[in-house]
């Protein structure tokens, strides 16, 4: 796909396009939205024309100048305000009541940008479905049928943890310093809670964050106790709530006696794997499973 060296250029490369543009934040956006309109359309025998781009598509515009991909693609669709282009963009935690969860929160509120359900895209496949069949797939002669059992009926204190994790990221303000920083020699599974370690708060120290994290995120995580459960996937932060699922699986695979090599690559390994089985997975659900993508599928499947 071309680059464009400003959104001018842009703006009339979408006006001369017989088709609608979905422009997205990042690649692995378009990567998943592009295989779900794709599939679905050939599984419903719908020709459907169209193009997705990311916010990379424009080069250098100084109204982007130190805008992050969000912003970009915001400003974008706003400044070439055309019916052929919309977009979809994460939600992040904007206009949800952390304390008080409630599936009206969870609405589609931006003119002619779609949000995702969750906070961003990772989330659709923060499901138990999605985790055991990839363990299944990823790990067939290593992992067990007590193993995913035990999964199963964890899960829901897993997403607990993983929620508690990102909200106390969130409040510290240290989200990118948390990245690719927990493990499961960090998390304790202790009669179906996991709690974290002070381990952690030494690996911050040496990032240079003095914090009690565990203290704050293990009290997060009691209290979100009384929240609504089924809600809590769509609170994880995208990267750091896949994390926070990854150690908590390969820390009850330790525990079941699942062989070290297995529990590491369970928590960091095999990425394109996994990311190749959860696009798929997303495309697998029920429509009403991933809104807004059947939205947009509606979307561009009317001509412009």
């Amino acid at each position: 796909m071309s680059k464009y060296k400003d959104i001018s250029s842009y703006r009339l490369a979408i006006k001369i396009r017989s088709h609608k543009t979905v422009l997205v934040e990042g690649a692995s956006d378009k990567s998943v939205i592009s295989h779900f309109l794709l599939s679905r359309n050939y599984h419903d025998n719908h020709q459907s024309d169209y193009f997705v781009d990311d916010a990379s598509i424009v080069k250098h515009d100084d109204a982007l100048c130190g805008l992050g991909n969000k912003n970009k693609a915001l400003a974008i669709i706003s400044t070439i305000n055309n019916p052929k282009l919309s977009g979809m963009i994460d939600r992040e935690w904007d206009n949800i009541n952390l304390s008080e969860l409630d599936e009206s929160q969870f609405i589609q509120n931006i003119n002619n940008v779609y949000l995702t359900k969750g906070h961003s895209i990772e989330n659709y496949w923060f499901d138990v479905d999605a985790s055991v069949s990839f363990l299944i797939k990823a790990f067939p002669t290593t992992v067990n049928q007590d193993y995913l059992q035990t999964i199963s009926y964890s899960f829901p204190a897993i997403l607990r943890f993983a929620a508690a994790y990102s909200l106390t990221a969130k409040d510290a303000s240290i989200i990118t310093r948390s990245s690719e920083l927990i493990s499961h020699s960090d998390i304790s599974w202790d009669n179906g809670d996991f709690l974290l370690q002070e381990s952690f708060n030494a690996k911050l120290s040496e990032r240079g964050v003095n914090y009690t994290f565990s203290t704050d995120c293990n009290k997060r995580y009691s209290q979100l106790m009384a929240s609504n459960q089924t809600l809590l996937k769509w609170v994880c932060h995208g990267h750091l709530g896949e994390e926070a699922i990854r150690s908590c699986l390969a820390a009850v695979a330790l525990a079941n006696g699942i062989d070290q090599t297995t529990v590491t690559d369970i928590e960091r390994g095999k990425k394109n794997e996994k990311f190749s089985h959860d696009s798929e997975y997303v495309c697998s659900q029920d429509l009403h499973c991933v809104d807004p993508l059947d939205k947009i599928l509606e979307w561009v499947r009317v001509a412009p």
